[in-house]
């Protein structure tokens, strides 16, 4: 019975990103980026700091989505998947955007942007920077309390916050979550407490995708638990 039931879901699954891949010839021969400038436009609020989650890596894809993200003048770009493909394949997407937005300034680390400078920071993370960052810092901890350095009544909220390697960057306003399925994959845990998700089954994000992702952030109301 199980083996049927995972039969019938694997040909679900497959028929559904046929499906997708279609709908992504029909939008690329339908959109440009013209088309995407005009629609960010008439937006009334653009995320600070997007984050995607991908369930594969292809570098002209993510040069893509950075390019996009920069033109929706979004200041923090993350790219996320478990593996860390997309920072083993960085000084290809590096390239690719050197040629195809030179003028744009772009801090390739977590440096965060200094006032009035305007520049983009585009950072690749993967699980090690998710949980991975909370297993680092709890040894840290625990290696400095033994060593009495640190007293556990120090280590507070605010504490575990400038010990993380994404100290300094705002939190994700906007997730864009790319898979069959919707799942994290152990993205960040401590850093998306109040960040819209927006869901795609899509394998490949598409312009018409990318825009839609924006459209529901422009237009959702965060009340914080109100």
């Amino acid at each position: 019975m199980y083996v049927l039931y995972w039969i019938v879901h694997r040909l679900i699954l497959v028929c559904f990103e046929i499906l997708c891949l279609l709908h992504d010839v029909v939008m690329q021969m339908s959109w440009g980026i013209e088309d995407l400038e005009k629609e960010i436009g008439k937006l009334k609020k653009h995320p600070k700091h997007i984050a995607f989650i991908l369930n594969r890596v292809s570098e002209l894809e993510v040069a893509d989505l950075i390019y996009w993200s920069m033109e929706a003048d979004v200041t923090y770009i993350s790219i996320y998947d478990v593996k860390g493909e997309g920072k083993a394949q960085s000084h290809l997407i590096k390239t690719i955007l050197k040629q195809k937005c030179p003028s744009k300034s772009i801090h390739w680390d977590a440096t965060p942007v200094k006032a009035g400078e305007h520049a983009y920071v585009v950072r690749f993370l993967s699980m090690q920077d998710g949980r991975g960052d909370l297993v680092r810092i709890a040894k840290q901890f625990c290696q400095e309390t033994e060593a009495k350095t640190l007293r556990p009544m120090e280590i507070t909220k605010n504490l575990v916050q400038l010990n993380l390697s994404t100290s300094g960057i705002p939190e994700p306003e906007l997730l864009v979550v790319s898979n069959p399925t919707l799942s994290l994959k152990g993205f960040l845990p401590w850093q998306i407490t109040t960040t819209e998700i927006w869901h795609t089954p899509a394998t490949k994000i598409s312009e018409a995708v990318f825009l839609e992702a924006l459209k529901t952030f422009a237009t959702s109301q965060q009340r914080y638990g109100a």
